[in-house]
């Protein structure tokens, strides 16, 4: 299938896509794609699943830091 943008392209943008950091018009556009593209949707995937390992760790951490006495 022909993707309106290519996969290198997309995946270069998928961290600030994560992010919220890229303008609407280029989300819109990287949604699009992820809906059209398995393999770049198994990325942003990947991605959304190692986002949520790490602040499952960082409340971990902090959660293990309040309860150690000093």
């Amino acid at each position: 299938m022909m993707h309106e943008h290519p996969c290198v392209e997309v995946r270069e943008h998928l961290e600030a896509f994560y992010d919220g950091e890229l303008p609407i018009e280029r989300r819109v556009a990287i949604q699009n794609h992820l809906g059209d593209c398995v393999t770049c949707s198994l990325a942003a995937q990947e991605l959304t699943t190692l986002g949520s390992s790490i602040r499952e760790f960082a409340a971990l951490r902090r959660g293990a830091t309040r309860t150690t006495p000093s």
